[in-house]
């Protein structure tokens, strides 16, 4: 009986874990974000947990199965992989709050590993590989301050917005400095009057770099529409879809990420989407522009409530 007990306890404090990875949902709620809610969308079911290197800590990003951490109440920063539970330290990164950018070039085992943060209240980048003890620190031109960023094809690449005008560049790691390289430059879509503010998203998905608009109506939190353009890299525009066929595309308060719907277990052709302090799923069929709401994990609380999609 009481190995059962530990081995109960042992599974709640560790990621339920698939063979195949793919798309999870982690809801992370009470206080300080101590529990940590895994839904699987494949499954259909959610998972409560307690991890303890997730207790009171925000996401900052996800990619090639890390976790990118920060403390709830300090500039303490780690990378965590939640299959290994193996952990790289970050150096200590001073007044984060105002970090909203942060990308991970790599697996920290890759010696061109970076982790890039981007202070959109000063306009300057701070990045390092796994390991180091402090960040090199860049102020950039205002015509690379980023409004969103992803990897594709081994580079990093930022959408960068000036004078009615977004700009995909492309990041390259020089010595101790960045350097930006401009690939497409394009007029800002018209939105109606009524559309006041949007949400921008650069994803990587099936070799293809897709650049998503998430519409809000007027100053409110209510998403009512989106729109998905394609990055031609041979003309250097952004062509508008109207369909991404068999995939999904996720998105939380910050970032994105695309999957087979067959192997994300999903509908095809919809935007699955999250907001901060809200327990609710969205799904936008980008077929006929509806949008139901879901409720996958009833035990998280209403308020406090910090959304992020995941590949595990």
């Amino acid at each position: 009986m009481e190995a059962c007990d530990e081995q109960n306890k042992n599974a709640y404090s560790h990621p339920p874990l698939r063979h195949q990875p793919g798309p999870w949902l982690v809801i992370c709620d009470e206080k300080h974000q101590e529990r940590q809610t895994f839904f699987s969308i494949l499954e259909n079911h959610y998972y409560p947990r307690i991890i303890p290197d997730m207790c009171s800590k925000y996401i900052k990003t996800s990619n090639f199965g890390w976790l990118v951490l920060k403390d709830c109440v300090s500039d303490n920063f780690f990378l965590l992989n939640l299959r290994s539970m193996e952990k790289a330290h970050l150096p200590e990164l001073k007044s984060s709050s105002s970090y909203r950018i942060c990308i991970l070039s790599a697996t920290p085992s890759d010696p061109n590993c970076r982790v890039i943060f981007h202070d959109s209240g000063d306009n300057c980048a701070s990045f390092c590989r796994p390991g180091d003890v402090e960040y090199i620190k860049q102020e950039l031109d205002d015509d690379y301050m980023p409004f969103a960023a992803t990897t594709f094809k081994g580079k990093v690449y930022w959408l960068t917005l000036r004078c009615d005008r977004h700009s995909l560049v492309v990041v390259d790691f020089t010595g101790q400095s960045l350097h930006f390289r401009g690939l497409i430059k394009q007029q800002c879509l018209l939105m109606p009057p009524e559309v006041i503010c949007c949400g921008f998203y650069l994803i990587e998905s099936e070799n293809e770099l897709l650049f998503v608009h998430k519409i809000y109506l007027g100053f409110s939190c209510d998403v009512t529409n989106f729109r998905v353009l394609r990055a031609e890299f041979s003309k250097m525009e952004w062509v508008e879809v109207e369909s991404i066929g068999q995939r999904t595309i996720f998105l939380d308060s910050n970032r994105g990420m695309a999957s087979s719907s067959v192997e994300a277990g999903t509908r095809s052709n919809c935007i699955y989407f999250v907001n901060f302090g809200d327990k609710n799923l969205y799904v936008f069929d980008m077929e006929d522009r509806s949008i139901t709401t879901l409720l996958p994990c009833p035990n998280v609380s209403r308020h406090d409530s910090l959304p992020y999609w995941i590949w595990l």
